[in-house]
């Protein structure tokens, strides 16, 4: 019998969690309990999708990486792409059982990156930067 493989944390659940821990435990094993997103939630998270739309024309040449909802594939195809020295546009990444999609991936130098993480907001908020941080570990 195969060993059960453990989901995997994403950025969001990582976030939600710092929340409220129950919140994730749902996310794992109650999802249909949670509530539908609503319309309003809906807007802020599509005028995000546009605003992030808007900063990739920043960085003219760069790679749009379609999203793969297998967070290792996702992973294998960041990493050919990464090969490349372009900037790179929802890039995902796994460590361990951890795993995060960076808004913009800049090239910088031979081995560096600048990881850009765009937020529709006039300011920078405290939720921020466990956001990035838990970008830059994975």
């Amino acid at each position: 019998m195969p060993k059960h493989q453990p989901p995997f944390l994403s950025k969001t659940k990582y976030l939600e969690g710092l929340k409220c821990h129950k919140l994730v435990w749902y996310e794992y094993n109650r999802k249909e309990d949670l509530p539908e997103i609503d319309s309003t939630t809906q807007f802020i998270m599509d005028q995000g999708k546009i605003v992030g739309e808007l900063a990739q024309t920043l960085f003219p040449g760069g790679i749009v990486l379609p999203r793969e909802y297998d967070p290792a594939k996702q992973s294998a195809k960041s990493l050919d792409a990464a090969k490349l020295r372009k900037p790179l546009f929802e890039a995902g990444f796994v460590h361990k059982q951890a795993y995060a999609l960076a808004d913009i991936l800049n090239p910088v130098e031979k081995n560096a990156w600048d990881l850009i993480e765009v937020k529709s907001a006039s300011s920078v908020k405290d939720e921020y930067y466990n956001d990035v941080a838990f970008q830059k570990n994975v």
